[in-house]
C-alpha cells in the first residue's frame, strides 16, 4: 500500500484499529480491564525503545533549557527509520504549494498531509511540512535543482512532523536515549547541539577570535550595548570571515530596527582612522570624549557607509545583527 492510500480495507477519513479500550466506561465494562492496560502500556513502552536503540546520533538534536533540563528532537531523516516501528501511515499528501517573496531567490514549499498510527489508533490530519531556499541544504543549488531539492525537503519535513507528533518523539529526554544506546557503542555525547549551548558558531567551533582582534568593541547604534564578534561566511574583503553584531539583535529586528554588522576588518580600520585623536594625556582623553573617563578615547557606530558600503552580503541564519 503507498503512503498517499488510506488504510486498506477502511473508508476514507477512517482508521482501523486493534482490540483496544478506549474509554474508561469500556474498560471498567471487561473483566480483564487491568491486564489490557498493562499490557498496552509493556506494548507502547517496547515499541518506543526498539525505536529509540535503532537512531544514531546524527538522527537528533540536542537542546538545553535555561534550567539546565537536556532534551533531543529527531530530524526528519530520523522519523523516516523510526516509522515502521509504530505503524505510522502518511496519506491523503497535497501538492506542493510554492511561497514567493519579492526576491525570487527566496522562496518556500509546503506540503500538507494526514496521518494514523496502526499501533495507537490515533491520526492527526492537515499537518503542514515548510522548508525555504535560504536554508544551508541549497547552497550551490540553483534553477530546477533548487526547486527539487527545496520540494523534497518540505514533503520530509511533513511526514517528520507526522511521525513525531504520533510517535511522541519531538522532545524526548536525553537520559531516555542514552539507556536506548547501552552497549550499542553509540553516544549521546556526539549528538550535534542546538539552542542552549551558545551560539551558532562557539556549537560549532568557529567562534576563535583572530589574533590581532582590537580590545576595543563597536557599539550598537540602537541600544549601545557593545557588539559580539562572530564568524560568518568568508569574502575577498574579510578573509577570516568575522563580523560584530548586537547581542539583541533579535529583539531590534522585532521591534522594526533597520540591523547592521561590522566586518571586522571595517572595524580595524576605523580603530586606526581614530588612533591619532587618542592621546595619554587626560586633556586629550577629554577632547575626545568630553566628560568620559581620563586615557578612554570615544567609541562610537561607524557610518552606514561603512557598513553597508562593500561589505553587505546574506548572513547565516541566526548571524544576522
Amino acid at each position: 500500500m503507498s503512503d498517499e492510500e488510506t488504510p486498506s480495507g477502511a473508508a476514507a477519513g477512517t482508521i482501523q484499529r486493534y482490540d483496544a479500550a478506549v474509554s474508561i466506561g469500556e474498560l471498567a465494562a471487561q473483566p480483564d480491564a487491568m491486564e489490557r492496560i498493562e499490557k498496552h502500556i509493556q506494548i507502547l513502552a517496547r515499541v518506543r525503545k526498539a525505536a529509540l536503540h535503532a537512531t544514531s546520533p546524527a538522527h537528533w538534536v540536542k537542546f538545553k533549557t535555561r534550567d539546565g533540563l537536556e532534551t533531543l528532537y529527531l530530524d526528519d531523516c530520523g522519523g523516516e527509520l523510526v516509522r515502521k516501528y509504530f505503524g505510522i501511515r502518511i496519506f491523503d499528501v497535497g501538492d506542493p504549494l510554492k511561497i514567493t517573496t519579492g526576491d525570487p531567490r527566496e522562496f518556500g514549499y509546503s506540503v500538507t498531509a494526514d496521518g494514523v498510527c496502526a499501533l495507537t489508533g490515533e491520526r492527526i490530519e492537515r499537518i503542514t511540512g515548510i522548508r525555504t531556499s535560504t536554508e544551508d541544504f541549497c547552497k550551490d543549488r540553483k534553477g530546477i535543482d533548487l526547486e527539487k531539492a527545496v520540494q523534497s525537503a518540505a514533503r520530509a519535513n511533513c511526514d517528520g512532523r507526522i511521525v513525531r507528533e504520533l510517535a511522541g518523539l519531538s522532545n524526548v529526554p536525553l537520559e531516555e536515549v542514552a539507556e536506548a544506546w547501552v552497549n550499542t557503542g553509540k553516544s549521546t555525547d556526539r549528538i550535534p547541539q542546538g539552542r542552549g549551548y551558545g551560539t551558532g558558531e562557539q556549537r560549532q567551533g568557529r567562534d576563535e577570535a583572530p589574533a590581532d582582534t582590537p580590545d576595543v568593541s563597536p557599539v550598537c547604534r540602537h541600544c549601545k550595548k557593545a557588539m559580539q564578534l562572530r564568524k560568518g561566511s568568508k569574502s575577498t574583503d574579510n578573509p577570516t570571515g568575522h563580523f560584530y553584531s548586537c547581542p539583541d539583535f533579535q529583539a531590534h529586528k522585532d521591534a522594526g530596527l533597520k540591523s547592521y554588522t561590522i566586518n571586522l576588518p571595517t572595524w580595524r580600520a576605523e580603530l586606526a582612522k581614530r588612533a591619532p585623536a587618542a592621546t595619554p594625556s587626560a586633556e586629550g582623553a577629554r577632547a575626545t570624549d568630553p566628560g568620559g573617563p581620563a586615557g578612554a578615547p570615544k567609541v562610537t557606530p561607524p557610518s552606514a557607509e561603512e557598513v553597508f558600503g562593500s561589505n553587505k552580503r546574506t548572513r547565516e541564519p541566526g548571524e544576522e545583527g
